[in-house]
C-alpha cells in the first residue's frame, strides 16, 4: 500500500535503533489510488445551526483545506438555513437573524470576486460575525 514501509526497511530502521513515529489515518480517511479524500460539509451547516462559532470554523477552514468549493459549502449553508426558517426553527437564531444571513450569502462570494476581494477571507469573516 501507497505510503506505508515494508518489513525490510522497518527492521533495518529499528536495527539501527532509530526512534520511529508511525502516524496513520483512521480507516476511512486512507486515500487510495484515484480516491480523493472528502469532507462532510454538513458538519459545517450542523455546527451554524447550533450557533457553534468554535467548530463552524474550524470545520470551515477543514473543508478548504480538503479541497471542498466555496460554492460547495455556501450551498450547503443556506440550505441548511432555508431549512431552519422553513421548519420555524428559531431556537439560536430570530427569523430577521435568519432572514438576514440567507440574504448576505446569496451574494457574498459573487460581491466579494466583484469587489477584487478574497472570497475566502470574505466567506471566513461572514461566519465569525455570523454570531
Amino acid at each position: 500500500m501507497e505510503g506505508k514501509l515494508g518489513k525490510p526497511i522497518l527492521d533495518a530502521f529499528k536495527k539501527a535503533r532509530a526512534e520511529l513515529n508511525i502516524f496513520e489515518l483512521p480507516k476511512g480517511l486512507s486515500a487510495g489510488a484515484g480516491r480523493k479524500e472528502k469532507f462532510d460539509n454538513f458538519l459545517i451547516a450542523s455546527a451554524f445551526a447550533n450557533k457553534d462559532k468554535l467548530d463552524t470554523w474550524i470545520y470551515f477552514r477543514q473543508a478548504v483545506d480538503f479541497g471542498a468549493s466555496l460554492e460547495e459549502i455556501s450551498g450547503i449553508l443556506f440550505w441548511k438555513i432555508k431549512d431552519l426558517l422553513l421548519k420555524k426553527n428559531f431556537s439560536k437564531f430570530s427569523e430577521k437573524q435568519l432572514k438576514n444571513f440567507v440574504s448576505r450569502l446569496s451574494y457574498l462570494l459573487p460581491e466579494a470576486r466583484k469587489k477584487g476581494l478574497d472570497a475566502e477571507s470574505a466567506f471566513e469573516q461572514f461566519l465569525l460575525e455570523a454570531f
